[in-house]
């Protein structure tokens, strides 16, 4: 019974395969006629171009020790594993860590590394601050522990990504 009903669905798809290769056949004819030619009009002789200026890409710039605004701290090497004992025998101040990767004056530079970062599966977020009269665009990482902001500093410094620790009082 079932080999039955097989055999007669593919007879079924055999004719439908069939008779739609045969209305694809059927061309669609245009109703409008097609246009005339215009007779072009004589195109005058070009200007011979200026020379382009060769514009010199600029790689990424990286000021933080001007950029950072009073609030954040850079923090030393040492203090990081005293702060982790710290925060292990739950002594710890009223501070945050966060680890800025980088900081850009475009936007897209700052996206372009966020994404690179991304596929080497790290969750970076983008902060806007004003410095003067132009917009800086820090790649960060955190808040967190400064355990964790370590291990992920060690991660990057791997991949030959530096960064720097900064704390941040709440």
């Amino acid at each position: 019974m079932l080999i039955t009903a097989l055999i007669i669905g593919f007879a079924v798809f055999l004719v439908y395969i069939r008779s739609a290769g045969k209305d694809a056949a059927v061309q669609i004819q245009p109703i409008t006629p097609p246009p005339q030619p215009v007779a072009q009009a004589k195109t005058p002789e070009p200007a011979q171009p200026a020379k382009p200026e060769k514009v010199e890409p600029k790689g990424p710039t990286f000021e933080f020790y001007r950029l950072l605004p009073g609030k954040e701290v850079t923090v030393p090497e040492h203090e990081i594993n005293s702060r982790i004992r710290e925060e292990q025998t739950s002594k710890t101040k009223d501070v945050t860590y966060v680890l800025q990767i980088a900081a850009f004056d475009e936007l897209t530079q700052a996206d372009a590394l966020k994404a690179k970062l991304a596929l080497l599966n790290f969750q970076t977020k983008i902060e806007k601050a004003k410095l003067g009269n132009t917009y800086k665009y820090r790649v960060r990482i955190g808040p967190a522990q400064i355990a964790d902001i370590n291990n992920i500093k060690n991660r990057l410094k791997q991949q030959g990504i530096d960064s720097m620790i900064l704390s941040i009082s709440k």
